[in-house]
């Protein structure tokens, strides 16, 4: 609902309830998961906007989706408003923590939609979050706050559907967060991203790693839901991300270190780790494991505008083929698909039905290494029409893909702007061998353009890296493989 000026005034200076006058006991420490001081405070907090899409999947109003963190089970509110016009805010309703899919182990974030239209684009937008008690009412006023992080957070300028007009976005993937053997270490990645003019950052899964080897190896009564639901709020509140997503708001989708055994698909995907997922994550298209809370029946995979640039957010694992089936075809070679036959169908349609001059498809695996050969050729050959003569897609096109632990960059036709860029890993101790990226570097063959390695090609990784790609007000486009700490590796540049 629309909040008056009083309460955008009230952003700056809103008299908070001490948490003294309130004569609370603090308990002793208590697991990572709930606290029991009675005193809740925003921990962290990010959102996605979920920018306007086209007819299919959904049909939606461009708005904001937003998690917060708290300290214990609250209640969690969000004041929005535009930098233009700060009296013009709006807020959200006091939401309720999660309790999740096991009932001993609460989640302790509230999840939410703002109304129709907030964070949108054609201006810039700055929010904060807000904590009370548990059971505090949904239409309490925001008087009612016990606390808040204090942190003022942004959603930064982006142009219009349509607009011709400049814009960059950041890409990475593989963030080794919180796996038991790691460390807490920096994100340099996510630093550097933090300091780069973008507008938004698409996260291309494997946020945390949770699992032990033995672990993601198998299906054991390790795999909980606390477990993966701790490891994504470790995601949000490591500094160099929190802070990261303090200033830009998120697009997120799963890869397999997020949902399920090594090398991950539809079939064998965890329930408990989509639901943590889905609980937790903002920037999703989905809401809950029916994906069907906010969205009737949407699903896990995307399409949005930004500017003259359509956007393409795939799932490669709630959707893949399992790898011993061979359930499609193309010229009489069955494969197992990478996206199933539903969100491929989705996606050749929808590449074919878009006008804009430059298409962008986010792809948490690494499409050159992971796609099977007849699957690249049969949606290479939809674009460019190299095999059947009939080229279905216009304009430039680019895959910004992840999962695997390397930076690169391919041209995948010699005739038509098509290209990938795989941006990462964020962060992340397993870089690949020499004679690993030798022996990939001959599948690839002239394709590729670009490897982040010590001297060339091949070669060991020597950094973790990340992507950013800039969109010129004339249509071209700047793939741009960056170090973790923000040194440019490869400049790809595609005219408009």
């Amino acid at each position: 609902m629309g909040a008056s000026a009083s309460v955008g005034a009230g952003l700056l200076g809103v008299r908070l309830p001490k948490a003294e006058a309130k004569s609370v006991t603090v308990a002793a420490p208590a697991p990572s998961m709930t606290t029991t001081s009675g005193a809740p405070m925003v921990l962290a907090a990010h959102c996605g906007v979920l920018g306007e899409a086209m007819p299919d999947p959904v049909v939606r109003d461009e708005s904001m989706q937003a998690s917060i963190i708290l300290s214990e089970p609250a209640a969690a509110k969000v004041v929005l408003w535009p930098l233009d016009n700060p009296a013009d805010a709006v807020e959200s309703e006091w939401v309720p923590t999660e309790l999740g899919s096991d009932a001993s182990n609460l989640v302790n974030v509230a999840k939410m939609r703002m109304p129709p239209g907030s964070g949108a684009a054609g201006r810039a937008w700055a929010w904060q979050s807000f904590a009370a008690l548990a059971g505090t009412p949904a239409d309490a006023p925001l008087s009612a706050a016990f606390g808040t992080d204090g942190v003022v957070r942004t959603i930064p300028w982006r142009p219009i559907a349509g607009d011709a007009a400049a814009f960059s976005f950041a890409v990475g993937s593989c963030t080794q967060i919180a796996h038991p053997s790691q460390r807490a270490t920096a994100c340099r990645s996510a630093a550097s991203m933090a300091t780069s003019p973008i507008s938004f950052m698409a996260h291309l899964g494997d946020t945390s790693y949770v699992d032990t080897w033995d672990e993601y190896l198998q299906d054991t009564d390790a795999h909980t839901y606390t477990k993966f639901a701790a490891g994504l709020r470790a995601h949000f509140r490591q500094s160099d991300l929190a802070n990261l997503y303090s200033r830009v708001p998120v697009r997120m989708v799963m890869d397999d270190h997020d949902s399920g055994p090594d090398n991950s698909y539809e079939t064998d995907v965890y329930p408990q780790a989509r639901q943590a997922f889905s609980d937790i994550a903002a920037g999703t298209s989905f809401d809950n494991r029916l994906y069907a809370a906010i969205e009737p029946m949407a699903p896990t995979y995307d399409t949005w505008m930004s500017g003259c640039a359509q956007f393409w957010l795939l799932d490669n694992r709630l959707w893949r083929d399992a790898p011993n089936q061979q359930l499609q075809s193309f010229a009489g070679q069955k494969y197992a698909s990478q996206l199933g036959a539903s969100q491929r169908a989705w996606l050749k349609a929808s590449l074919a039905a878009s006008s804009a001059p430059i298409k962008i498809i986010l792809s948490p695996r690494t499409f050159t290494q992971f796609y099977t050969g007849p699957e690249q050729q049969e949606l290479i050959d939809w674009i460019t029409g190299y095999r059947s003569r009939t080229p279905m897609v216009s304009g430039t096109v680019v895959f910004l893909t992840g999962d695997m632990h390397a930076g690169a960059v391919w041209r995948l036709s010699p005739t038509r702007p098509v290209f990938e860029m795989l941006c990462g890993p964020m962060n992340n101790t397993t870089l690949h061998s020499p004679q690993a990226l030798a022996s990939w570097q001959v599948k690839w063959g002239y394709q590729t353009r670009f490897l982040n390695t010590s001297d060339g090609l091949p070669g060991r990784a020597v950094s973790n890296a990340w992507g950013r790609v800039d969109i010129g007000a004339d249509n071209s486009v700047a793939l741009n493989l960056m170090k973790d700490d923000g040194t440019l590796l490869y400049q790809e540049l595609i005219a408009g």
